[in-house]
């Protein structure tokens, strides 16, 4: 197996409106992240309280987004995680993808019910939406709490996979947590987002993200998604984690 890389974007090292942040891995893996182009119009204890990682061995693409509550706390938390296991869970994407990221959601609850712990007031009620994809070259295999989402981009267009569970904190029961997958083909494109790119992409979002999926490269469309979303007046954090199944990447170790 080759080595493997990955990136991360923390939220709380990146505060300052109007600025994207992005990374990229090779020209299919990458990811970016912005505090968003306004103020956020609700209550909140962090200018931006969204985290997004990406890791990947060649072969196969982790992509992870979450969007912290009540501090960026639990949101890092369970990137964090998610960032120490993706060794193994990239080494260990076989028949049963759907139980490696059941396994490591147990894993997040467990430093999320830490972090609480080692918290006081509202900080100690810190939560995660959080998405997870898993990226293989003929399958994608995703998990998501809350508001943040997997979409897929094909031929056809591009679909939301899976439907969100309740918010991420450790006292979630994650007996229920349903994952979903599809079939992949060399030129699809995996996104996971939090809803600071998917509320401000507008109504056409979707076929938005189809049309500019098609040859902007992961590190091309990461940016443009998150612009698109200032232009549609961003008034929230915004991450995006992108991976593409590339020609190259479908045939290694073939």
């Amino acid at each position: 197996m080759s080595d493997v890389q990955h990136s991360v974007l923390w939220g709380h090292d990146h505060p300052q409106l109007g600025v994207v942040a992005t990374e990229e891995i090779s020209p299919w893996v990458a990811i970016a992240l912005s505090r968003g182009k306004y103020p956020k119009g609700y209550p909140h204890l962090d200018p931006n309280e969204d985290a997004v990682a990406a890791a990947t061995d060649g072969r196969t693409t982790l992509l992870a987004v979450a969007d912290g509550h009540s501090g960026h706390d639990a949101a890092t938390a369970a990137i964090q995680t998610i960032v120490d296991s993706a060794s193994s869970l990239l080494a260990g994407v076989g028949p049963n993808p759907q139980r490696l990221l059941l396994n490591v959601l147990e894993e997040v609850a467990r430093a999320i019910g830490s972090t609480r712990a080692a918290n006081s007031g509202e900080r100690a009620r810190s939560r995660t939406a959080l998405s997870i994809a898993l990226l293989a070259p003929d399958l994608v295999t995703a998990v998501g709490f809350g508001d943040t989402r997997v979409v897929l981009v094909g031929r056809s267009g591009a679909t939301f996979l899976g439907s969100p569970a309740p918010f991420l904190g450790s006292e979630t029961e994650l007996t229920d947590v349903t994952v979903a997958d599809s079939p992949v083909t060399p030129g699809d494109t995996v996104l996971a987002a939090s809803d600071g790119l998917l509320d401000f992409l507008g109504p056409d979002g979707l076929g938005w993200l189809a049309e500019m999926a098609d040859g902007a490269g992961a590190g091309g469309l990461a940016r443009a998604a998150v612009e698109a979303a200032f232009e549609g007046a961003a008034g929230d954090n915004i991450a995006v984690a992108v991976g593409s199944v590339g020609v190259e990447t479908s045939s290694q170790g073939e």
